[in-house]
């Protein structure tokens, strides 16, 4: 039992290793010969029985902000898996990402996105925001991350929670503190890895 134990703590371990980066990658689920059961984002060796666990892509779309000639391009949705430096707890944030391609003629500066996240009881699960650098006219900007500094913690016998985890994600696009834009949309591990 003491040696099961121990080699799910390295898998879960390595399976889990990766910090500050979003899980989209398909995931493979498989029991050992000791009945050990595994998850990884690299397919098992061919004689083991594995079963592919894919997820479509997150939704990705554009919506344009004709006043000031702007698009929030690529939304995406993703789980961010993140490590406490403290007690070593491996944490999984939702995560919203997408870029501002500017059509304008001007550089566009003082936009700030913000977005809550709510759980099914309706209860706020967290919120963050985030200041989107000065976007010369004609390009696009880096990739911006929103996620919220609560997340679920994963212990390695909750990965059916963090899957099953849904939330509506409020956004706001603000330009100068004033709100150019707001959406809702539900963020879901069914679409989401």
């Amino acid at each position: 039992m003491k040696f099961s134990h121990a080699i799910l703590s390295i898998i879960s371990f390595v399976i889990l290793n990766i910090f500050h980066t979003p899980c989209n990658a398909d995931m493979y689920k498989w029991r050992d010969a000791e009945g050990v059961l595994h998850f990884s984002d690299v397919q098992p060796n061919q004689n083991e029985h594995f079963e592919r666990i894919s997820a479509p892509k997150s939704p990705t779309s554009d919506i344009e902000i004709q006043q000031v000639g702007i698009v929030i391009k690529d939304i995406k949705m993703a789980w961010y898996l993140s490590q406490s430096s403290f007690q070593k707890e491996k944490i999984y944030h939702p995560q919203i990402e997408f870029a501002v391609q500017n059509n304008s003629d001007v550089s566009i500066s003082g936009l700030k996105a913000k977005c809550i996240f709510i759980e099914n009881n309706n209860k706020v699960f967290g919120t963050a925001d985030e200041y989107i650098d000065e976007t010369p006219p004609g390009l696009t900007s880096k990739t911006i991350f929103i996620y919220p500094a609560m997340g679920i913690v994963y212990n390695g016998y909750n990965r059916s929670t963090i899957i099953n985890k849904t939330f509506d994600v409020q956004m706001k696009i603000t330009l100068n503190d004033e709100t150019i834009f707001k959406n809702e949309f539900v963020f879901s591990s069914s679409t989401t890895k």
